[in-house]
């Protein structure tokens, strides 16, 4: 979950990340961030992330660009409650949350890959 140890210092170790490069901006105006919302890792991490972000630099918007699971390709149960979840935090902390549901994202590349490449598109090819 986003508040183990694991992912503690996953949040930890970004956050020195992110300090030095705005340590290194003139003006900064504020944050964007990927993720998927069904993972544990992309929806809990990342709430854990945007909270720690909103509490180190409150002037500062968070926009998130949220990759939503579709139930018909989803094969994780938990990834409704990962969204609930994350998304509440999402409301709380953000400024902006753009929502991607999947299965559109993978219907417009489908549309777009050659009919015979077509047999071989898997949800993996939208991450290469």
């Amino acid at each position: 979950g986003c508040y183990s140890g694991e992912a503690s210092e996953l949040v930890q170790f970004t956050l020195e990340g992110v300090r030095r490069e705005v340590e290194m901006c003139d003006s900064l105006q504020g944050f964007q961030l990927w993720n998927s919302m069904g993972g544990g890792t992309g929806s809990g991490t990342t709430a854990a992330l945007v909270s720690k972000l909103k509490e180190e630099f409150p002037d500062k918007l968070i926009h998130t660009f949220s990759v939503f699971s579709s139930n018909n390709v989803s094969g994780v149960v938990v990834e409704p409650y990962n969204c609930i979840l994350a998304l509440s935090q999402f409301i709380e902390y953000t400024d902006v949350v753009f929502c991607i549901d999947n299965k559109q994202l993978y219907d417009r590349v489908y549309d777009r890959v050659e009919k015979e490449e077509r047999a071989k598109l898997t949800y993996k090819h939208l991450n290469d």
